[in-house]
């Protein structure tokens, strides 16, 4: 595995991302079936599905052996899953059919 950080950019649902993968957060040196910490940051210009301010920074634990290796796939995963929200729903029917008390 390697641990260079992986950058990637996509649109979803006309929504421009930009994803930033470090799968060894902290450089360190271990076997493969070692756990390291990894992270991933998530930003958009505006609210999507897995953040209401389009920013989203995750912390976990992964083997290093276990790389996340289609990013992008794994983001629209997340984020098509989020659809199913209320809360987004809500977001998505609010942006077209403004309210008149705000």
């Amino acid at each position: 595995m390697t641990d260079a950080t992986i950058v990637s950019e996509f649109t979803w649902q006309g929504i421009d991302i930009h994803v930033i993968y470090k799968p060894n957060y902290l450089n360190s040196s271990c076997s493969d079936d070692t756990s390291v910490l990894s992270h991933i940051e998530v930003r958009a210009n505006q609210p999507i599905p897995i953040t209401e301010t389009g920013y989203k920074s995750i912390f976990f634990f992964q083997k290093k052996s276990d790389m996340i290796t289609e990013l992008v796939q794994e983001v629209r995963k997340h984020l098509d899953k989020g659809t199913e929200s209320k809360v987004w729903q809500k977001y998505c029917a609010d942006q077209l059919q403004p309210s008149l008390f705000i």
